[in-house]
């Protein structure tokens, strides 16, 4: 039997990863212009929304390109909101939009989709992006306190979306 030779604190990053890869999990830290974005656009949406304001403060690494990314208010207003997030320094069109986070009241009937548990318990609704001329994004939609959020993510697996909605906070 051969001994395995490690340097100090690659065991536990390799034991994580492969964890990871066993419980089909994508787990990535955010950029700082993500995080930056999500904050200026919370801060413009709680001026006018009256529904809780819940937006990621994390963006998968599988999804990002490498660019700045940026957020942007679509829509405000006293019952719902939009939040867009784009890829790309001045870039606003369709093939730099990167994805969204919307909050409305709830409606009665229930969503569409996949039913998945989310990371920190609950229940949502995924639906797979469908290509065409442009690839639309996935979505993932859950209700908390009379109030549906979506989380839309072009080129995002339920695992991908699921990690970035484990990282939705109250703004």
């Amino acid at each position: 039997m051969s001994e395995l030779n490690v340097r100090p604190g690659s065991a536990v990053r390799a034991a994580c990863a492969a964890l990871a890869v066993l419980l089909n999990v994508t787990a990535a830290p955010a950029s700082a212009a993500a995080i930056a974005g999500i904050a200026n656009a919370a801060t413009a949406v709680r001026r006018s929304a009256s529904v809780p304001v819940y937006l990621p403060t994390t963006i998968p690494d599988s999804v990002l390109g490498g660019g700045v990314i940026r957020a942007r208010v679509l829509a405000s207003s006293r019952s719902a909101y939009d939040v867009t997030l784009y890829e790309g320094q001045s870039c606003t069109q369709a093939a730099c939009r990167l994805g969204f986070m919307r909050g409305m009241p709830a409606p009665s009937r229930q969503p569409a989709g996949r039913v998945v548990t989310m990371l920190r318990g609950g229940t949502a609704y995924y639906v797979p992006g469908v290509c065409g001329a442009v690839c639309g994004p996935s979505t993932l939609t859950w209700t908390r306190a009379g109030t549906r959020y979506v989380l839309g993510l072009r080129g995002a697996d339920a695992n991908a979306l699921r990690f970035m909605a484990s990282s939705v906070r109250r703004f």
